[in-house]
Protein backbone atom coordinates (compact mmCIF):
# COMPACT_ATOMS: atom_id res chain seq x y z
CA UNK A 1 0.00 0.00 0.00
CA UNK A 2 2.12 3.05 -1.14
CA UNK A 3 2.19 6.11 1.42
CA UNK A 4 0.12 8.98 0.53
CA UNK A 5 2.29 11.66 1.36
CA UNK A 6 2.34 13.20 4.79
CA UNK A 7 -0.13 15.56 6.20
CA UNK A 8 1.35 18.57 7.58
CA UNK A 9 0.18 19.88 11.15
CA UNK A 10 1.04 23.53 11.26
CA UNK A 11 0.70 26.23 8.59
CA UNK A 12 4.42 26.90 8.84
CA UNK A 13 4.87 23.32 7.46
CA UNK A 14 2.66 24.06 4.49
CA UNK A 15 4.55 27.36 4.02
CA UNK A 16 8.30 25.75 3.94
CA UNK A 17 6.84 22.88 1.55
CA UNK A 18 6.04 25.99 -0.81
CA UNK A 19 8.87 28.20 -0.15
CA UNK A 20 11.25 24.65 -1.12
CA UNK A 21 8.93 24.30 -4.14
CA UNK A 22 9.37 27.32 -5.05
CA UNK A 23 13.17 26.62 -4.68
CA UNK A 24 12.73 23.77 -6.65
CA UNK A 25 11.02 25.08 -9.95
CA UNK A 26 13.74 27.72 -10.18
CA UNK A 27 16.38 24.75 -11.34
CA UNK A 28 16.72 25.04 -14.67
CA UNK A 29 15.60 21.08 -15.36
CA UNK A 30 12.37 22.76 -14.72
CA UNK A 31 12.62 26.29 -15.85
CA UNK A 32 13.12 25.38 -19.67
CA UNK A 33 9.68 23.67 -19.72
CA UNK A 34 6.54 25.13 -18.99
CA UNK A 35 4.41 21.25 -18.47
CA UNK A 36 6.82 19.49 -15.70
CA UNK A 37 6.57 22.89 -13.59
CA UNK A 38 2.99 22.72 -13.70
CA UNK A 39 2.01 19.05 -13.01
CA UNK A 40 4.47 19.10 -9.89
CA UNK A 41 2.55 22.33 -8.57
CA UNK A 42 -0.43 20.80 -9.11
CA UNK A 43 0.49 17.47 -7.40
CA UNK A 44 2.24 19.30 -4.18
CA UNK A 45 -0.87 22.31 -3.76
CA UNK A 46 -3.33 19.35 -4.14
CA UNK A 47 -1.51 17.28 -1.22
CA UNK A 48 -1.24 20.07 0.68
CA UNK A 49 -4.86 20.71 0.62
CA UNK A 50 -5.48 17.65 2.27
CA UNK A 51 -6.91 16.61 -1.75
CA UNK A 52 -4.39 13.56 -2.15
CA UNK A 53 -6.97 11.31 -3.10
CA UNK A 54 -7.65 13.07 -6.02
CA UNK A 55 -4.47 12.65 -7.75
CA UNK A 56 -5.62 10.28 -10.06
CA UNK A 57 -4.13 9.73 -13.69
CA UNK A 58 -7.53 10.55 -15.39
CA UNK A 59 -8.07 13.51 -13.40
CA UNK A 60 -4.48 14.82 -13.73
CA UNK A 61 -5.15 14.71 -17.75
CA UNK A 62 -8.72 16.64 -17.70
CA UNK A 63 -7.41 19.16 -14.89
CA UNK A 64 -3.87 19.90 -15.57
CA UNK A 65 -2.99 18.76 -19.49
CA UNK A 66 -6.75 19.82 -20.58
CA UNK A 67 -7.88 16.40 -22.28
CA UNK A 68 -11.27 15.85 -22.77
CA UNK A 69 -13.44 14.09 -19.52
CA UNK A 70 -13.64 10.54 -22.14
CA UNK A 71 -9.75 10.49 -22.80
CA UNK A 72 -8.00 7.03 -23.43
CA UNK A 73 -5.04 7.10 -20.90
CA UNK A 74 -3.96 4.27 -23.40
CA UNK A 75 -3.65 6.07 -25.76
CA UNK A 76 -2.60 9.49 -24.29
CA UNK A 77 0.03 8.64 -21.66
CA UNK A 78 0.80 11.94 -21.53
CA UNK A 79 0.44 12.35 -17.31
CA UNK A 80 2.73 8.95 -16.83
CA UNK A 81 5.33 10.79 -19.45
CA UNK A 82 5.48 13.80 -18.19
CA UNK A 83 5.37 12.57 -14.27
CA UNK A 84 8.22 9.99 -15.28
CA UNK A 85 10.26 13.13 -16.35
CA UNK A 86 9.53 15.27 -13.17
CA UNK A 87 10.91 12.28 -10.83
CA UNK A 88 14.25 12.55 -12.80
CA UNK A 89 14.64 16.08 -12.35
CA UNK A 90 13.52 16.05 -8.49
CA UNK A 91 16.31 13.27 -8.45
CA UNK A 92 18.79 15.02 -9.98
CA UNK A 93 18.32 17.91 -8.06
CA UNK A 94 18.66 16.58 -4.65
CA UNK A 95 21.87 14.48 -6.00
CA UNK A 96 23.25 17.81 -6.03
CA UNK A 97 25.47 17.79 -2.62
CA UNK A 98 24.27 21.76 -2.23
CA UNK A 99 20.61 20.60 -1.42
CA UNK A 100 21.80 17.68 0.64
CA UNK A 101 20.04 19.27 4.32
CA UNK A 102 17.19 20.90 2.31
CA UNK A 103 13.25 19.77 3.02
CA UNK A 104 12.59 16.69 1.00
CA UNK A 105 10.16 16.74 -1.86
CA UNK A 106 9.48 13.37 -3.48
CA UNK A 107 7.55 11.66 -5.71
CA UNK A 108 7.58 7.92 -5.25
CA UNK A 109 7.28 5.40 -8.40
CA UNK A 110 4.17 4.23 -8.69
CA UNK A 111 2.29 7.11 -7.52
CA UNK A 112 1.05 10.76 -8.04
CA UNK A 113 1.20 11.97 -4.47
CA UNK A 114 3.85 13.56 -3.51
CA UNK A 115 5.74 12.92 0.00
CA UNK A 116 7.43 15.85 2.16
CA UNK A 117 10.36 15.20 4.33
CA UNK A 118 11.85 17.84 6.94
CA UNK A 119 15.81 17.18 7.31
CA UNK A 120 16.48 14.64 10.09
CA UNK A 121 19.11 16.75 11.79
CA UNK A 122 18.66 15.83 15.29
CA UNK A 123 20.13 19.42 16.19
CA UNK A 124 17.54 21.40 14.58
CA UNK A 125 15.23 18.55 16.14
CA UNK A 126 12.15 20.70 18.38
CA UNK A 127 12.07 19.83 21.91
CA UNK A 128 9.31 17.14 23.47
CA UNK A 129 6.93 18.50 25.20
CA UNK A 130 7.82 15.91 27.92
CA UNK A 131 10.84 16.54 30.16
CA UNK A 132 13.74 14.81 29.10
CA UNK A 133 15.38 12.26 31.07
CA UNK A 134 18.43 9.97 31.54
CA UNK A 135 19.50 7.56 34.04
CA UNK A 136 16.99 7.10 36.94
CA UNK A 137 14.45 4.96 38.08
CA UNK A 138 10.62 4.18 37.91
CA UNK A 139 8.46 1.97 39.84
CA UNK A 140 7.28 -0.64 37.82
CA UNK A 141 3.42 -2.22 37.40
CA UNK A 142 3.73 -5.84 36.41
CA UNK A 143 7.58 -5.82 34.79
CA UNK A 144 9.61 -8.98 35.33
CA UNK A 145 12.70 -8.11 37.62
CA UNK A 146 16.61 -8.21 36.42
CA UNK A 147 19.11 -9.91 37.38
CA UNK A 148 22.09 -7.63 38.19
CA UNK A 149 24.68 -10.23 38.59
CA UNK A 150 27.04 -10.00 34.96
CA UNK A 151 29.73 -12.70 34.17
CA UNK A 152 32.29 -10.53 35.04
CA UNK A 153 31.05 -10.60 39.12
CA UNK A 154 33.72 -11.70 41.33
CA UNK A 155 33.75 -15.13 43.74
CA UNK A 156 35.36 -14.40 47.04
CA UNK A 157 37.23 -17.72 48.42
CA UNK A 158 36.61 -17.65 52.12
CA UNK A 159 39.35 -19.24 54.27
CA UNK A 160 38.73 -21.49 57.64
CA UNK A 161 40.91 -23.49 59.30
CA UNK A 162 38.38 -25.74 60.83
CA UNK A 163 40.52 -29.12 60.06
CA UNK A 164 37.11 -31.65 60.21
CA UNK A 165 37.14 -33.71 57.36
CA UNK A 166 33.19 -33.97 57.56
CA UNK A 167 32.98 -30.25 57.97
CA UNK A 168 35.32 -29.68 55.52
CA UNK A 169 33.76 -31.30 52.93
CA UNK A 170 30.33 -29.74 53.91
CA UNK A 171 32.19 -26.70 53.63
CA UNK A 172 33.21 -28.02 49.93
CA UNK A 173 29.95 -29.13 49.17
CA UNK A 174 28.15 -25.84 50.22
CA UNK A 175 30.58 -23.87 48.64
CA UNK A 176 29.70 -25.43 45.04
CA UNK A 177 26.59 -25.35 45.26
CA UNK A 178 26.14 -21.73 45.86
CA UNK A 179 28.84 -21.42 43.29
CA UNK A 180 26.41 -23.51 40.84
CA UNK A 181 23.48 -21.15 41.80
CA UNK A 182 25.67 -17.61 40.94
CA UNK A 183 26.44 -19.08 38.04
CA UNK A 184 23.10 -19.95 36.69
CA UNK A 185 21.73 -16.88 38.25
CA UNK A 186 24.33 -15.28 35.91
CA UNK A 187 23.91 -16.97 33.11
CA UNK A 188 20.16 -16.73 33.11
CA UNK A 189 20.54 -13.04 33.68
CA UNK A 190 22.87 -12.58 31.11
CA UNK A 191 20.27 -14.60 27.83
CA UNK A 192 17.79 -12.79 29.98
CA UNK A 193 19.57 -9.49 29.04
CA UNK A 194 20.59 -11.14 25.46
CA UNK A 195 17.16 -11.55 24.26
CA UNK A 196 15.80 -7.99 25.37
CA UNK A 197 19.13 -6.76 23.76
CA UNK A 198 18.40 -8.42 20.41
CA UNK A 199 15.09 -7.11 19.96
CA UNK A 200 15.63 -3.26 21.40
CA UNK A 201 19.34 -3.19 20.55
CA UNK A 202 18.98 -1.42 17.26
CA UNK A 203 16.32 0.99 18.73
CA UNK A 204 18.19 2.08 21.72
CA UNK A 205 21.82 2.25 20.03
CA UNK A 206 21.56 5.76 18.42
CA UNK A 207 22.37 8.65 20.26
CA UNK A 208 19.62 10.83 20.34
CA UNK A 209 16.70 10.57 22.85
CA UNK A 210 13.86 7.93 22.28
CA UNK A 211 11.10 9.51 21.63
CA UNK A 212 7.81 7.81 23.34
CA UNK A 213 5.00 8.53 21.18
CA UNK A 214 2.06 7.36 23.10
CA UNK A 215 -2.02 7.73 22.30
CA UNK A 216 -4.41 10.12 23.94
CA UNK A 217 -8.07 11.22 22.93
CA UNK A 218 -9.60 14.74 22.20
CA UNK A 219 -11.43 16.10 25.23
CA UNK A 220 -14.15 16.82 23.02
CA UNK A 221 -16.34 14.34 20.88
CA UNK A 222 -13.43 11.29 20.69
CA UNK A 223 -14.35 8.91 17.79
CA UNK A 224 -12.85 5.33 16.45
CA UNK A 225 -9.69 6.78 13.68
CA UNK A 226 -10.68 5.19 10.50
CA UNK A 227 -7.03 3.14 9.83
CA UNK A 228 -7.49 3.35 6.31
CA UNK A 229 -7.85 7.38 6.52
CA UNK A 230 -5.67 8.66 9.84
CA UNK A 231 -5.67 12.31 8.37
CA UNK A 232 -9.66 12.84 8.51
CA UNK A 233 -9.41 12.56 12.30
CA UNK A 234 -7.95 16.48 12.38
CA UNK A 235 -4.43 18.01 12.06
CA UNK A 236 -2.83 19.03 15.05
CA UNK A 237 -4.49 17.60 17.66
CA UNK A 238 -6.75 18.67 20.24
CA UNK A 239 -4.71 20.49 23.07
CA UNK A 240 -7.32 19.52 25.30
CA UNK A 241 -6.65 15.70 24.77
CA UNK A 242 -6.84 13.24 27.73
CA UNK A 243 -4.73 10.18 28.06
CA UNK A 244 -6.28 7.07 29.61
CA UNK A 245 -5.40 5.81 33.57
CA UNK A 246 -5.14 2.21 31.75
CA UNK A 247 -2.23 3.01 29.66
CA UNK A 248 -0.07 4.60 32.64
CA UNK A 249 1.50 1.54 33.38
CA UNK A 250 2.16 0.39 29.95
CA UNK A 251 4.34 3.73 30.25
CA UNK A 252 5.55 3.33 33.40
CA UNK A 253 7.27 -0.24 32.21
CA UNK A 254 8.74 1.18 29.15
CA UNK A 255 10.77 4.03 31.01
CA UNK A 256 12.35 1.09 33.44
CA UNK A 257 13.44 -0.62 30.74
CA UNK A 258 14.58 2.49 28.95
CA UNK A 259 16.82 4.09 31.63
CA UNK A 260 17.93 0.62 33.30
CA UNK A 261 20.06 0.55 29.92
CA UNK A 262 21.15 4.29 30.41
CA UNK A 263 19.28 5.87 27.81
CA UNK A 264 17.47 9.16 27.78
CA UNK A 265 14.01 9.74 26.68
CA UNK A 266 11.13 11.72 25.94
CA UNK A 267 7.45 11.58 26.02
CA UNK A 268 4.95 13.07 23.64
CA UNK A 269 1.27 12.75 23.03
CA UNK A 270 0.41 11.46 19.73
CA UNK A 271 -2.20 14.25 19.25
CA UNK A 272 0.68 16.71 19.46
CA UNK A 273 3.83 15.04 17.33
CA UNK A 274 4.77 16.11 14.21
CA UNK A 275 6.91 14.32 11.19
CA UNK A 276 9.44 16.22 12.11
CA UNK A 277 9.76 15.25 15.77
CA UNK A 278 9.77 11.65 14.26
CA UNK A 279 12.98 11.69 12.51
CA UNK A 280 14.76 13.28 15.51
CA UNK A 281 15.76 9.82 16.54
CA UNK A 282 14.29 6.10 17.54
CA UNK A 283 10.71 6.35 17.77
CA UNK A 284 8.33 4.14 20.10
CA UNK A 285 4.62 4.17 18.96
CA UNK A 286 2.62 3.06 21.60
CA UNK A 287 -1.23 2.20 20.79
CA UNK A 288 -3.02 1.19 17.82
CA UNK A 289 -6.52 3.19 16.65
CA UNK A 290 -6.05 5.72 18.79
CA UNK A 291 -2.31 6.69 17.79
CA UNK A 292 -2.61 8.47 13.90
CA UNK A 293 1.13 7.85 13.77
CA UNK A 294 0.87 3.93 14.00
CA UNK A 295 -1.71 3.74 11.71
CA UNK A 296 0.21 6.04 9.07
CA UNK A 297 3.42 4.54 9.68
CA UNK A 298 2.38 1.11 9.54
CA UNK A 299 0.29 1.49 6.04
CA UNK A 300 2.92 0.19 3.74
CA UNK A 301 3.70 -2.61 5.92
CA UNK A 302 2.70 -6.51 5.20
CA UNK A 303 0.52 -6.38 8.68
CA UNK A 304 -1.22 -3.14 8.88
CA UNK A 305 -4.65 -1.86 10.91
CA UNK A 306 -7.75 -2.02 9.41
CA UNK A 307 -11.38 -1.53 9.93
CA UNK A 308 -15.14 -1.67 8.05
CA UNK A 309 -16.76 1.58 6.34
CA UNK A 310 -18.72 2.40 9.95
CA UNK A 311 -15.77 1.59 11.99
CA UNK A 312 -17.71 -0.87 14.36
CA UNK A 313 -14.73 -3.73 13.37
CA UNK A 314 -10.77 -3.00 13.83
CA UNK A 315 -8.46 -6.34 12.31
CA UNK A 316 -4.98 -6.59 11.81
CA UNK A 317 -4.81 -6.79 7.95
CA UNK A 318 -2.68 -8.90 6.03
CA UNK A 319 -1.55 -6.94 2.58
CA UNK A 320 -0.84 -10.39 1.05
CA UNK A 321 -4.21 -12.04 1.86
CA UNK A 322 -6.21 -8.38 2.26
CA UNK A 323 -9.76 -10.39 2.28
CA UNK A 324 -8.23 -12.34 5.41
CA UNK A 325 -10.21 -11.50 8.68
CA UNK A 326 -8.55 -14.28 11.12
CA UNK A 327 -7.59 -11.19 13.63
CA UNK A 328 -9.91 -8.85 14.42
CA UNK A 329 -13.07 -7.80 16.88
CA UNK A 330 -15.84 -5.45 17.45
CA UNK A 331 -14.70 -2.07 18.29
CA UNK A 332 -16.96 -2.52 21.79
CA UNK A 333 -15.35 -5.99 22.97
CA UNK A 334 -18.50 -8.55 23.60
CA UNK A 335 -19.42 -10.47 26.64
CA UNK A 336 -18.21 -13.08 27.97
CA UNK A 337 -14.25 -14.56 26.75
CA UNK A 338 -13.27 -13.37 23.77
CA UNK A 339 -9.66 -13.06 21.81
CA UNK A 340 -8.18 -10.09 21.38
CA UNK A 341 -4.84 -9.25 19.23
CA UNK A 342 -2.17 -6.95 18.48
CA UNK A 343 0.83 -5.65 16.69
CA UNK A 344 4.29 -5.70 17.34
CA UNK A 345 6.82 -3.83 14.81
CA UNK A 346 10.33 -2.91 14.18
CA UNK A 347 11.96 -1.56 11.04
CA UNK A 348 14.10 1.25 9.63
CA UNK A 349 11.08 3.08 8.87
CA UNK A 350 11.95 5.00 4.95
CA UNK A 351 10.17 8.25 5.50
CA UNK A 352 11.33 9.63 8.84
CA UNK A 353 14.99 7.25 8.60
CA UNK A 354 14.64 6.73 12.14
CA UNK A 355 14.63 2.98 13.31
CA UNK A 356 10.50 2.58 14.76
CA UNK A 357 8.58 0.46 17.05
CA UNK A 358 5.28 -0.03 17.02
CA UNK A 359 3.35 -1.86 20.02
CA UNK A 360 -0.24 -1.56 19.44
CA UNK A 361 -3.31 -3.66 20.24
CA UNK A 362 -6.69 -3.32 18.56
CA UNK A 363 -8.50 -3.10 21.93
CA UNK A 364 -7.03 -2.30 25.61
CA UNK A 365 -6.30 -6.22 26.32
CA UNK A 366 -4.51 -6.60 22.96
CA UNK A 367 -1.80 -3.78 24.21
CA UNK A 368 -1.46 -5.38 27.16
CA UNK A 369 -0.36 -8.50 25.75
CA UNK A 370 1.70 -6.88 23.25
CA UNK A 371 3.75 -4.59 26.30
CA UNK A 372 4.63 -8.10 27.86
CA UNK A 373 5.41 -9.14 24.98
CA UNK A 374 7.84 -6.97 23.77
CA UNK A 375 9.71 -6.73 27.76
CA UNK A 376 9.76 -10.42 28.52
CA UNK A 377 12.42 -12.33 28.09
CA UNK A 378 10.44 -15.70 27.77
CA UNK A 379 7.83 -14.34 24.93
CA UNK A 380 10.82 -12.83 23.31
CA UNK A 381 12.74 -16.21 23.58
CA UNK A 382 9.55 -17.78 22.04
CA UNK A 383 10.09 -15.06 18.81
CA UNK A 384 13.73 -16.29 18.56
CA UNK A 385 12.76 -19.75 18.17
CA UNK A 386 9.99 -18.98 15.77
CA UNK A 387 11.55 -16.04 13.26
CA UNK A 388 14.06 -16.88 10.76
CA UNK A 389 17.89 -17.38 12.24
CA UNK A 390 18.39 -13.54 11.25
CA UNK A 391 15.96 -11.76 12.58
CA UNK A 392 17.57 -9.68 14.74
CA UNK A 393 19.35 -7.79 12.45
CA UNK A 394 15.92 -7.71 9.69
CA UNK A 395 12.94 -5.58 10.11
CA UNK A 396 9.87 -7.85 11.74
CA UNK A 397 6.58 -7.69 12.18
CA UNK A 398 4.82 -10.16 14.79
CA UNK A 399 1.47 -10.64 15.32
CA UNK A 400 -0.02 -11.83 18.38
CA UNK A 401 -3.49 -13.05 19.91
CA UNK A 402 -4.57 -13.50 23.72
CA UNK A 403 -7.82 -14.85 25.25
CA UNK A 404 -9.63 -12.61 27.31
CA UNK A 405 -11.68 -13.41 30.49
CA UNK A 406 -13.54 -11.32 33.22
CA UNK A 407 -11.59 -8.23 30.68
CA UNK A 408 -8.08 -9.51 31.51
CA UNK A 409 -5.62 -10.61 29.13
CA UNK A 410 -4.09 -14.15 28.82
CA UNK A 411 -0.53 -14.91 27.69
CA UNK A 412 0.47 -13.58 23.98
CA UNK A 413 1.14 -16.43 21.54
CA UNK A 414 2.65 -15.41 18.33
CA UNK A 415 0.22 -16.08 15.23
CA UNK A 416 2.38 -14.32 12.90
CA UNK A 417 6.15 -13.31 11.54
CA UNK A 418 7.21 -11.93 9.06
CA UNK A 419 11.12 -10.46 8.28
CA UNK A 420 12.59 -8.44 6.05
Amino acid sequence: MPVQGWLLASSDRKDAVKEQLDRLLLDPSFQRSKRYPSLLRFLVFRTLDGEADSLKERILGIEVFGRRPDYDTNEDPIVRVTVAEVRKRIQKYYEDPRHKNELHIGLPTGSYVPIFEFPADSSACPSALGEERSGGSATSIGAIPEVSTTADTPLRVVQTSVSSPTIRKAIAIGAAFTLAIILSMTLWGVRKRSILDAFWGPVLNSANPLLLCIADQPRKDPHPTNAYHPELQGGEGDKGSIIYADNVPFLVDMTKMITSRGRSYKVQVQGQTTFTDLACGPVVLMGGSNNIWTLRLTQPLRFHFGNDPMVTQYWIEDSSVPARRDWIRPVVPPQGPFKDYALVARFADPYTRQMTVVIAGLGHTGMVAAVSFVLSPQYLSELDRRAPSNWRNKNIEVVLETMVVNGYAGSPLIDAVYTW
